[in-house]
């Protein structure tokens, strides 16, 4: 909240606040596509359920988002993803300070806002590197060497050096490789008379058209991606002539062009500082599958209406 909206809600010490607690309800319906949960949207509690959450995280982001999009062009040098949207409305406006916000605009900032706070509430990162001990050796071992070999002074060390976070490459490369592998959403762009796809030999008109481009189709290719199955950080960090080096403009996590997302650098600096504050003090263990027998059951209890059910 504090690199979206520059907004203390001190969850860290009192707890999940109505957003988070949101977010994660709304989660709680994210399941593998089966019988029982195909089903279980068409029953009135899921509908029911995700319009109430969908309503308190809104009533909770849009008197924060108005009232800095109303705001003066910012200054500070401490930029959040609402300042950043609103420097994007008005260089495109050209008009400077002398239009308002469409609800349009808001509406689209605050659904960005939900991407933004809810990509970073459950990463991948970790379990990626929990699963490769090679990595995760190296990793601390960049942080050792940045920071210090004492990972309780990395707050501090930061505070009174922050360029420090941008001298950690292979820890760049871990998020990186992370989010090709498990990129955290598409895009859409708009069709044109003039552009047309063209897939063994035939021609696709775009006019009129809405075009989802899908980062996982594209960093999973073969041609762009030597070994592309694999989790290798260090194909971000080999000289531009080696055979792993990706091709320019492959990787598409945060989307290019007009279309890329304008949190990109503050979401690459919060997930540095998460893997910073936590790989070098914290194990992290999975139980997948007891988590999908988990979900089984809830699924199946919830349809038939039973709305709390607590596991031990």
């Amino acid at each position: 909240m504090l690199t979206a909206l520059d907004l203390r809600v001190n969850e860290q010490t009192e707890g999940p606040g109505p957003i988070l607690k949101a977010m994660r309800q709304l989660l709680t319906h994210v399941k593998s596509p089966n019988l029982w949960t195909k089903l279980e949207r068409l029953g009135p509690n899921y509908r029911r359920d995700v319009a109430m959450q969908n309503s308190i995280i809104r009533n909770q982001l849009l008197p924060q988002i108005r009232q800095q999009l109303c705001t003066e062009a910012s200054t500070n040098s401490h930029k959040t993803v609402i300042s950043l949207a609103l420097d994007e409305f008005r260089n495109e406006s050209g008009k400077r300070n002398s239009k308002e916000p469409s609800p349009e605009f808001i509406d689209i900032v605050e659904s960005q806002l939900r991407l933004f706070i809810s990509a970073g509430h459950d990463t991948t990162a970790q379990a990626i590197i929990n699963k490769n001990a090679d990595i995760l050796t190296r990793l601390r071992a960049e942080h050792d060497q940045v920071l210090g070999a004492n990972p309780g002074v990395a707050i501090q060390t930061l505070s009174q050096h922050p360029h420090k976070l941008n001298n950690m490459p292979y820890t760049t490369a871990v998020i990186k490789e992370t989010l090709r592998l498990h990129p955290l959403g598409s895009t859409f762009r708009r069709g044109s008379p003039t552009f047309h796809f063209v897939h063994e030999g035939i021609s696709y008109p775009t006019e009129n058209a809405l075009i989802q481009t899908n980062p996982t189709v594209v960093h999973l290719r073969s041609d762009l991606w030597p070994r592309a199955t694999e989790f290798l950080p260090e194909r971000f960090l080999v000289a531009d002539d080696n055979p792993l080096r990706p091709v320019k403009n492959a990787w598409r996590a945060f989307e290019l062009g007009h279309t890329r997302c304008i949190g990109e650098e503050l979401a690459m600096m919060e997930m540095k500082l998460a893997l910073v504050l936590t790989v070098r003090e914290l194990e992290f263990d999975f139980d997948w599958e007891g988590w999908h027998k988990q979900q089984y059951v809830c699924s199946s209890l919830h349809f038939l209406g039973f709305d709390a059910i607590y596991f031990d």
